[in-house]
């Protein structure tokens, strides 16, 4: 299987930086998402009403991008080649592995 990674064409190396680069994004709007949530005052109801739209707005694009980067992946590694217990395996630890990068943004 780490044969398979050299031998990769200049598209597929281009595909997987694009990928990465595509949670990047995710990563920074759930950042800003953060921020945002940060500025809720409740202390001035106009502002705190529309930091909470913005925050929820952001938090909704973030989670339909990583969705969409999910599923993008899943079908790329069912296209490699893997099936059933593999695929289920590395998936479920791709998803944890991601989701949880995205839970620190929100935690640290």
């Amino acid at each position: 299987m780490f044969n398979k990674f050299l031998q990769l064409t200049d598209d597929q190396i281009k595909g997987l930086f694009e990928h990465f680069r595509n949670l990047g994004i995710c990563s920074a709007i759930f950042a800003a998402s953060d921020w945002q949530y940060s500025q809720i005052d409740p202390l001035n109801f106009g502002l705190s009403v529309f930091s909470a739209f913005i925050f929820s707005l952001l938090m909704a694009v973030g989670v339909w991008l990583l969705v969409l980067a999910l599923m993008q992946t899943f079908r790329k590694l069912k296209d490699y080649g893997l099936k059933d217990a593999k695929l289920k395996f590395i998936c479920g630890i791709y998803s944890l592995a991601v989701i949880s990068l995205i839970i620190s943004i929100f935690v640290y």
